[in-house]
């Protein structure tokens, strides 16, 4: 695996642009050991010839050394400490009516964005680059840049939302950070909830008229509002206020 991840991906949409389904990942080993035949001969790869693979990525050419050229260059670019472990890329897949899959790699990019605000914050995140920009800008129509929230130098302390002159209780969200949410992250509604309030409606609405996140079944109506903790699996959701467009 390469060390600069970056590449990695470039490497991957290459691939799915020339229209290729799968790839096949074999193992191999980035320790050449000490090549006697390749020091003594000072092994590098003549100047008219270049890595096919490697072509317009500035990974094409092994330079001159006085060691062995091929030990040098693999050394220079692979991730030797990598094991098995981990190593799987892993991707966010969006879909559109109309537009190619993109896939977003979980790994985070390199690129900084500056000037990214949202409600009351504003600072840096992670850009996630030209085909994410591209994908975002040709669905709607409009110039648009993904970006990621740089959790490694950007802070957002949980407050109050600019639209509610009510503030978020202290006991339950104090000292807790959130990322580019309007003011929580998760929102857990129940079915229950929602059909017992549709009892009392002349026109039934959708569950997606409240958008929440996770959606559950098999509790009372309303119970929801006196829980503290949800235990998803192996994840805990602590459960901080009601939400206001919930509430009568």
């Amino acid at each position: 695996v390469f060390k600069d991840r970056n590449l990695v991906t470039r490497l991957v949409r290459r691939a799915e642009r020339a229209g290729y389904k799968e790839i096949v990942l074999t193992a191999d080993t980035p320790r050449l050991g000490h090549r006697d035949a390749d020091i003594k001969n000072k092994f590098t790869m003549p100047p008219s010839l270049t890595l096919k693979n490697f072509e317009n990525l500035d990974l094409g050419k092994i330079d001159e050394t006085n060691d062995s050229g091929l030990a040098s260059y693999v050394a220079g670019l692979f991730a030797r400490s990598l094991s098995w472990k981990g190593s799987v890329i892993r991707f966010s897949v969006l879909k559109a009516p109309g537009m190619d899959v993109l896939k977003i790699s979980m790994s985070p990019p390199q690129e900084i964005a500056d000037g990214v605000s949202i409600w009351e914050w504003s600072g840096a995140a992670l850009d996630e680059g030209a085909d994410a920009s591209k994908w975002f800008s040709d669905y709607p129509g409009k110039p648009s840049r993904l970006v990621r929230f740089n959790a490694a130098s950007e802070t957002r302390p949980v407050k109050p939302s600019f639209w509610s002159h009510k503030p978020v209780e202290p006991e339950y969200a104090g000292g807790k950070q959130i990322m580019f949410s309007d003011l929580f992250p998760y929102l857990i509604a129940s079915q229950a909830s929602l059909d017992t309030l549709n009892e009392h409606m002349k026109d039934p609405v959708p569950i997606n008229r409240f958008r929440p996140n996770i959606l559950v079944d098999g509790c009372e109506p309303f119970s929801e509002d006196l829980w503290t903790d949800v235990r998803i699996n192996n994840f805990t959701f602590q459960c901080c206020m009601l939400c206001f467009r919930c509430q009568e």
